[in-house]
């Protein structure tokens, strides 16, 4: 699956940012391999437009994909210690030095209140990380991080808005379908012998 059909489950464009390293903690997958994978998931996340997408795509700079992924670290880190109860202060600390030089860049104007905006015409290749620390911000500062969640089958991260605070899985059709297909094979198993054949509640083959 390309960087550009990622799901989106998080709930927050900062935390499908942190998804996009996705698999398990053990076994970590990475889904942007170059800039031009950053620009394909940011386009399909919303973060930019295609126009910005376009210039942005004329530019192909190492250094400014090598700080998108580390301000991804650094916000992975920060969000699992939170859920873990952990001190992550010198991530923390990071994050909020690339928000700041993202917002030195910026000016504030009116869009549906105020937001951080970059001028058009001077678009440069760290404007996807930019955008990725000051969404990154809005997370901490505004969301009820109490509803974060890991998924119980992946390292997918997700704000849990279920009635009962029980959601479990980043997709049903995914992590939710494969741990039910392991539970049937596991119940199948323990009522087979090592032939395959059907056992009695005794363990025994039936007649």
């Amino acid at each position: 699956m390309g960087a550009g059909e990622l799901a989106l489950v998080g709930g927050h464009v900062a935390i499908d940012f942190v998804n996009t390293l996705g698999g398990t903690l053990e076994r970590p997958i990475e889904c942007l391999h170059d800039y031009g994978d950053l620009l394909a998931w940011a386009r399909h996340a919303d973060l930019i437009d295609n126009a910005l997408a376009d210039r942005l795509s004329r530019q192909k700079p190492k250094a400014a994909f090598d700080r998108t992924l580390a301000l991804r670290a650094h916000l992975d880190t920060v969000l699992r210690a939170g859920l873990a109860q952990h001190d992550a202060s010198a991530d923390l600390a990071a994050l909020v030095a690339t928000y700041r030089n993202a917002v030195s860049h910026a000016r504030l104007a009116p869009d549906n209140g105020y937001a951080w905006t970059w001028p058009a015409e001077q678009a440069t290749p760290d404007e996807v990380s930019w955008r990725l620390a000051v969404h990154a911000v809005d997370l901490l500062q505004h969301t009820p991080l109490e509803q974060l969640r890991q998924c119980a089958g992946c390292r997918y991260l997700f704000l849990d808005h279920s009635k009962n605070n029980s959601r479990r899985w980043c997709r049903m059709r995914g992590c939710g379908d494969n741990a039910k297909m392991r539970r049937y094979r596991a119940r199948k198993g323990a009522n087979t012998d090592n032939r395959g054949r059907p056992t009695s509640k005794e363990g025994r083959p039936p007649g």
